[in-house]
């Protein structure tokens, strides 16, 4: 471990950050509930395609910088964190016995030395606070090779979550006092979740709170929390009555050894289907709490923030995952002789190659997408990648449940063999998606997209006739039809990504069309219609996917990475299905009168089964004679 430490002080770097910076943190928000210097970047007079690349492209506007992809602009840099990955990923094959810490239920003393002595909880923590003040990108390599085991992963995502939380809503004193001892391991820190989420019998509130101060007794009781079993310091979220005598959700740190005597940390494991080294437990809770235990101003703000910074760790450890998955079936298709074809492997099977091609251009698409955020993040530019975030995250939770379809499909019941690791994996995976769901991310992505689009475009729909919007409604179909190149996008990437650049620009000038027809007439039905903000994200989704792997492979060809051929077909392919994918949902989006009333009379049949209970449609044999 003395080579690690070395190779990191050889790294001359300290953590880059974004110039959009929370006011009083020291890294950047991530979070979809866009703050005040958010917001004023979006409004300010600089466009917002150089702000935001999701919001510029929904407006069919480019900013050409955003097609080179970010890179370690120092070879040494780059030679530096693969000597630090490499020692981690020996120490973390020799360590991790997947069968052993699941049977422990907890994470053993040689996996928790292993990862104190690299440094893991104070990979992201700035050197001015006792960590090593790594880039996102170095963050990212990191967190693949933690994905040897989801429960290691998952551990030290909850350690990147409140290290984050402190480093950006906390005070002076606070990230002094704390995220040194974080990043040596001396704290072991967890988190409760916000209350009412994961329970539906959960509370939590401070009470004795006066009106000029926050001095009171946090009294939990059943709320769920991650790590607080064995942990010495606990973000926990509760209700604080302000002086008009509303519950306000606040952020508290509860410093374990500084509890006085008689008030209580109790917990219950809960029994998680997967998962079974990480403590996912219920947390009964009195402690005293002061103005100085409050973390922020604004809880619900933390709240989000504490889902939104575990999207690109998680998305990392998902690549590493995926990557893994897929050495697990190529040799497996490789080693096993076909049922169906005497003398052949599984290999040889067309449906095989399928499934395989699906899932190797999902990853392609969400390491990209990963990798790319991060860089942004590293360049110091002032940009907001709120809904950027969001969207990796629905990109994470798509490949994650595609990987348990791809074990399925091509390893059959030996993917549930309980004496195969395969079995436990698929279990872990899906309690890790239980774990960091984000249901509103739909209605976040979406309503802050056309909340820009509004406000940048949205006066130039003003007053106009009648006659004006029907020759518009002609123009969005026409645009529809046969979208025209206006910024020619493939001038800026490799010849060979003609194609694939076309159908981003067509995506654009489609998108644009229709939001500018469902924004001048039926913005609020709408906002309003759950499914087609879902349409309207997965648009958004593929367009960023497109930029991505657009400016990956054309970079990848020009510096003749290996295999970049390849990376030129897949992007093209997926370019193209993707781009025709968004053709049909922005179809159905463009009749929005016929689209609403189906999509609430979708919305009905779900209400009506919820309210009878369940599935009460009769047998199709039934007879009532």
């Amino acid at each position: 471990m003395q080579r690690v430490a070395r190779l990191i002080a050889r790294n001359p770097r300290s953590l880059q950050l974004r110039a959009a910076s929370h006011a009083t943190s020291e890294t950047p928000s991530t979070s979809s509930i866009a703050t005040t210097k958010m917001e004023s970047l979006l409004t300010g007079d600089i466009p917002v395609e150089k702000r935001s690349l999701t919001r510029g492209l929904a407006m069919n506007k480019f900013e050409k910088d955003f097609m080179i992809y970010p890179e370690y602009t120092e070879t040494d840099d780059l030679r530096n964190i693969e000597g630090f990955v490499k020692i981690l990923q020996e120490t973390l094959e020799r360590t991790v016995d997947e069968r052993a810490l699941e049977k422990a239920g907890e994470l053993s003393p040689e996996v928790l030395n292993a990862l104190r002595a690299s440094e893991i909880a104070g990979c992201f923590i700035p050197k001015d606070y006792g960590g090593l003040g790594l880039t996102y990108k170095d963050f990212m390599k990191i967190n693949e090779e933690l994905s040897i085991d989801w429960s290691v992963a998952t551990h030290t995502t909850v350690s990147h979550m409140v290290s984050s939380l402190i480093l950006l809503y906390g005070t002076e004193a606070q990230k002094e006092k704390y995220l040194p001892a974080i990043a040596s391991g001396k704290v072991r820190p967890a988190i409760t979740l916000p209350v009412g989420i994961g329970s539906l019998t959960s509370s939590a509130e401070v009470h004795g709170t006066s009106v000029t101060g926050l001095d009171g007794t946090l009294m939990a009781e059943n709320v769920q929390a991650y790590g607080a079993d064995k942990a010495n310091l606990l973000l926990a979220f509760a209700y604080v009555k302000d002086a008009s005598k509303e519950l306000n959700l606040r952020c508290f740190i509860i410093d374990r050894p500084q509890m006085k005597e008689g008030e209580k940390w109790e917990t219950k494991r809960d029994e998680t289907l997967g998962l079974k080294a990480v403590d996912v437990s219920r947390v009964t809770l009195t402690a005293t709490v002061t103005e100085q235990s409050v973390l922020g101003d604004n809880g619900k703000d933390v709240a989000s923030e504490a889902l939104s910074c575990t999207r690109m760790p998680l998305s990392a450890a998902a690549v590493g995952y995926g990557k893994r998955v897929l050495e697990d079936i190529a040799r497996i298709a490789n080693e096993t002789e076909s049922l169906i074809t005497p003398g052949v492997t599984l290999s040889a099977h067309s449906h095989i190659h399928r499934t395989v091609s699906q899932l190797s251009l999902q990853l392609y698409a969400l390491e990209s997408v990963c990798y790319y955020l991060a860089g942004l993040l590293d360049e110091k530019l002032p940009v907001v990648v709120d809904v950027e975030s969001a969207l990796l995250h629905r990109l994470t939770r798509a490949f994650l449940r595609s990987t348990t379809t791809a074990l399925l499909e091509i390893l059959g019941t030996r993917a549930v063999d309980s004496r195969e690791l395969f079995e436990k994996r698929i279990r872990d995976v899906a309690t890790l998606m239980a774990m960091f769901d984000e249901s509103d991310t739909v209605e976040q992505v979406a309503l802050a997209t056309m909340s820009t689009w509004t406000s940048r475009m949205g006066k130039q729909s003003k007053g106009y006739s009648t006659l004006r919007r029907l020759l518009g409604a002609e123009k969005t179909m026409a645009d529809l039809r046969d979208p025209k190149l206006q910024h020619f996008i493939a001038e800026h990437a490799h010849p060979s990504l003609q194609l694939a650049c076309q159908e981003l620009e067509h995506s654009m000038v489609r998108l644009d069309a229709v939001l500018s027809k469902l924004l001048s007439t039926d913005g609020k039905q709408v906002q309003a219609d759950y499914q087609s903000l879902e349409r309207l994200v997965h648009v958004l989704e593929n367009n960023l996917v497109m930029v991505c792997t657009i400016a990956r492979a054309s970079r990848s060809y020009s510096v003749g990475l290996r295999n970049a051929d390849a990376e030129l077909a897949w992007t093209t392919w997926l370019a193209t299905e993707r781009s025709r994918e968004s053709w049909l949902h922005l179809n159905e989006l463009s009749d929005c009168f016929g689209l609403i009333r189906l999509n609430s009379s979708l919305l009905k049949s779900g209400r009506s089964v919820l309210e009878w209970g369940g599935y009460r449609i009769e047998s199709p044999v039934e007879r009532n004679w």
